[in-house]
């Protein structure tokens, strides 16, 4: 599902990035690029971001910045 229309940034990247090692909003953020533009998609974006990371946490703690 797209999040970000202005830069076509789906919820399938964010998650991505997280399990590429990203370990909160701020560096998915800087990878994906999502919010650069208008903003809207911030809140979306932020509660998919967090519900990976809780999931992540869940199935196998990881060292952030070890991916």
């Amino acid at each position: 599902m797209y999040i970000c229309l202005c830069k076509d940034i789906t919820d399938h990247q964010l998650r991505e990035s997280i399990r590429q090692g990203a370990c909160d909003f701020s560096q998915v953020r800087r990878r994906c690029q999502v919010g650069a533009k208008c903003g809207k998609c911030m809140q979306e974006a932020r509660m998919i971001v967090q519900n990976e990371l809780s999931i992540q946490d869940q199935c196998a703690p990881m060292s952030c910045g070890n991916g």
